[in-house]
């Protein structure tokens, strides 16, 4: 698990619970304000996600698990779940968000638009190969998040197990890094898909600096 830190907490806005900063990068500090009603944000992985991860896992993926020291399915689920700085989940709903920021590598140059537009729309692609999913149909288009710019995303409708689900990923890049909003819906809540749009439009990220030095 990649540490994270949490600066700032206790701020209430229409709509939300704690607003929170969290240092998501040696030189980077993130807002996310998670909805009032039941959500929660944190750096580790909750249990469901953890199961749902360990139990659809491939046998292949996990020989490949087991040879690099991970004697179990959770032990393997929670290694790949630490390539995120912080989910924000509703437990009772089971919807959830996987915040997770790479950094360019050595002499790799900015992604133009329609990088990133290829990989947002390359996680749609992705999904239909997942274990247990059909039906995939997905679109691809700019996103208007006020505090990432460029970005784009995919929204994709699915079935999974004779369930219909939804996924939105959102990909941008935030100076040096990639940044990835993968968002799952199960759809057992119709008010957590409004929520999550109101919460992505709230993110920002910001070089890290004295608070009081910030300005929107």
């Amino acid at each position: 698990m990649r540490a994270i830190t949490l600066l700032l907490i206790g701020l209430l806005i229409p709509l939300y619970g704690l607003a929170a900063t969290y240092l998501v990068k040696p030189d980077l500090v993130m807002d996310v304000a998670t909805p009032a009603s039941g959500w929660r944000a944190s750096p580790a992985p909750p249990a469901f996600l953890v199961d749902k991860t360990a139990n659809g896992m491939s046998d292949g993926m996990f020989a490949k698990a087991r040879k690099a020291g991970l004697e179990t399915r959770e032990q393997a689920a929670l290694k790949m779940l630490g390539a995120n700085e912080l989910f924000v989940y509703n437990p009772a709903s089971r919807a959830y968000l996987q915040i997770d920021l790479s950094s360019l590598r050595d002499g790799e140059k900015a992604p133009a638009a329609q990088t990133l537009k290829r990989s947002a729309c390359y996680a749609g692609e992705s999904l239909a190969r997942e274990p247990g999913i059909s039906a995939v149909d997905y679109r691809c288009r700019k996103a208007l998040l006020p505090g990432l710019k460029p970005a784009y995303r995919v929204d994709a409708d699915y079935q999974q197990n004779g369930h219909r689900g939804q996924f939105s990923g959102i990909v941008g890049f935030v100076p040096p890094y990639w940044v990835y909003l993968y968002y799952t819906d199960p759809l057992s809540n119709s008010a957590d898909r409004g929520q999550m749009e109101q919460l992505f439009g709230a993110i920002r990220f910001f070089p890290k600096q004295p608070l009081e030095g910030r300005s929107e």
